[in-house]
């Protein structure tokens, strides 16, 4: 019996339920567009790091190693300040774009600017200032030289110029 009602489910549902995908959807269009200068941005920033491999692969050896250990540590800094905010804002953002509340979603987008200004701005500057020093704390010892510490100190403090960018983008 229990056998049969699934079969029955089973059967039903491919009634009620069906995939259609067209492009020609209009809610389909909206978030294609809505979401293009994200994949665009996004794109820019992985393409780039790309670039920079194959510019390091030639120049040093090491060099990779050293953009890596800058990329990890600049992913760090961009992961802890700016999801914080953005995963405050957007929800905030978004109840007062539901809501048809432009001042709410002003006043929301205003706060999300300043928060990360205050936040992402002191934490460019000090990992720009303390670059090498984060890099020696955190990497050297062991196969790790002094030599690849600077060269990544190096790396990390001009990676610290685009937390800014990363954060308001």
């Amino acid at each position: 019996i229990a056998r049969r009602q699934r079969q029955m489910c089973i059967r039903d549902s491919k009634k009620l339920f069906h995939f259609v995908f067209s492009l020609k959807d209009h809610y389909l269009k909206k978030m294609l567009t809505s979401i293009l200068p994200i994949l665009i941005s996004t794109s820019v920033i992985e393409l780039n790091f790309i670039i920079n491999k194959a510019i390091a692969s030639m120049v040093t050896s090491g060099g990779i190693a050293a953009l890596n250990y800058a990329s990890r540590l600049q992913g760090f800094a961009t992961g802890i300040v700016i999801s914080s905010i953005v995963t405050v804002a957007y929800p905030q953002m978004a109840r007062a774009i539901a809501a048809g509340d432009n001042p709410g979603l002003h006043e929301s987008f205003s706060e999300g600017l300043s928060l990360m200004s205050l936040l992402v701005i002191p934490a460019t500057v000090g990992m720009m200032a303390f670059s090498s020093e984060i890099v020696s704390l955190l990497f050297k010892g062991g196969a790790f030289t002094d030599q690849d510490a600077a060269m990544t100190g190096s790396v990390l403090f001009y990676y610290a110029l685009s937390i800014p960018a990363i954060g308001f983008r």
